[in-house]
């Protein structure tokens, strides 16, 4: 008998499916670390320890189904449009309006895929993709944002800004990490607001800021 059944793994997965939303949150499930943190805990060339090995890689499998079902990498753009990084109008209004998570969905689908596979290589260029997408995106916000406001109106703005990013910190998503770049373009817009945006091209993107 194994050390533990495949029905078990499976309803593991039903119960804390790869990814569980709120209206402000986003949780991915852990139940393949789980397994291969507690085979690791069995003795070194154990029937247990493979048993937990294997059903790692079944839970992996799941997850993977799982994923299959809900994202499409392919229509990234549309889910970008479905799902923009900010629900809100404002720059002082983003950290109280719901944020995207679609870098954060594409990156952990293309973890749960093995490297040189196929679907790892599709979901970590839709990953790419988005990135570039919401970045973009953050750009032509922080730019209307600065419009018309002075230096001291957007070190007001940014001051809640920065205050509220400390609030993110190490929670698994980027949210700490758009408002910290959110602050760096409105500063930057505010000093030059006779910069025409352009639109970023594959080639242009550089930053290491992941949406």
């Amino acid at each position: 008998m194994k050390a533990i059944s495949d029905a078990i793994v499976r309803q593991k997965c039903i119960d804390t499916p790869w990814l569980t939303e709120g209206r402000l949150t986003i949780k991915f499930g852990n139940i393949p670390e789980w397994l291969e943190n507690t085979a690791d805990m069995m003795p070194t060339g154990s029937q247990e320890q493979q048993d937990y090995r294997e059903a790692a890689e079944l839970a992996r499998t799941c997850y993977q189904e799982q994923i299959k079902a809900q994202i499409d990498p392919t229509k990234v753009v549309e889910m970008c449009k479905q799902e923009p990084w900010t629900t809100a109008q404002k720059a002082e209004e983003v950290p109280s309006h719901k944020f995207g998570y679609v870098t954060e969905k594409l990156e952990k689908a293309a973890s749960l895929f093995p490297k040189g596979s196929a679907d790892h290589a599709a979901y970590t260029q839709a990953f790419e993709t988005g990135k570039q997408l919401y970045f973009q995106s953050m750009r032509e916000f922080a730019y209307h944002g600065a419009l018309g406001k002075s230096r001291a109106d957007i070190e007001a703005v940014n001051t809640g800004l920065w205050h509220a990013a400390h609030k993110f910190e190490n929670d698994g998503t980027y949210r700490m990490s758009r408002l910290v770049k959110l602050c760096e373009l409105l500063g930057h817009f505010q000093q030059s607001l006779n910069v025409n945006i352009r639109p970023l091209g594959i080639q242009q993107y550089s930053a290491r800021f992941k949406g």
